[in-house]
């Protein structure tokens, strides 16, 4: 029951982290209102992953890594400040495409994961929110067993899919309606949310 109960929560708090709309939710509608459900939920699960990642080092008191993370905070956040510009200015400068066309361009799968898992990582004000969420729902540092380990770790990952899951399924109906203007303007609006997030990013870095 107590495993149950470890696993229901993880489950919950990955689903409730993973629900702000930033960057990564972008990508994955962006995704999804293009290319299909696949390619935004596998957008979804390189930051569920990361979600994973951050919600174990926070769970289980890894202080090192947490250390290293928080010491090196602003360079990281910088680095994905400036991804995100790079990412922003790319779909600004991009030739408007139909929908049809812009799925004939190969995107590989792999690309699209680790893009969101790294975005995901060099933002450690994650592990924060993971250890202020914890408190909330009375999780302390667990006990160092395998079982306890994966329950938590597990419903982290699988609460953050079922967010991503929902989103990528629900823009890629939206999607199946898209024409030339349609995506020209997708490219429009995601790529002004890019440079602004990454600027935003920044300005918070430098601040800090």
């Amino acid at each position: 029951m107590m495993l149950l109960s470890l696993l229901l929560k993880g489950w919950l708090i990955g689903f409730l982290m993973a629900i702000p709309v930033g960057p990564i939710g972008m990508l994955c509608i962006r995704h999804s209102l293009i290319r299909g459900t696949l390619y935004g939920l596998v957008a979804g699960l390189g930051a569920a992953l990361a979600d994973m990642v951050y919600g174990i080092l926070a769970g289980f008191g890894v202080t090192i890594i947490c250390d290293i993370l928080t010491s090196y905070q602003m360079t990281c956040q910088m680095l994905g400040a400036l991804f995100l510009c790079y990412l922003g200015i790319k779909m600004l400068i991009t030739p408007p495409r139909a929908k049809s066309e812009e799925i004939m361009i190969p995107t590989s799968l792999l690309r699209i994961f680790l893009i969101t898992f790294i975005l995901t990582l060099t933002n450690p004000l994650t592990l924060i929110g993971f250890m202020g969420i914890y408190a909330a729902f009375g999780i302390g540092l667990m006990d160092h067993t395998f079982l306890s380990f994966c329950m938590v770790a597990g419903g982290i990952f699988i609460g953050s899919t079922t967010w991503w899951f929902i989103l990528s399924a629900s823009s890629s109906l939206i999607g199946r309606k898209l024409n030339l203007h349609s995506t020209h303007l997708i490219n429009r609006i995601s790529g002004t949310a890019f440079l602004a997030f990454g600027a935003l990013i920044a300005l918070s870095a430098i601040g800090n």
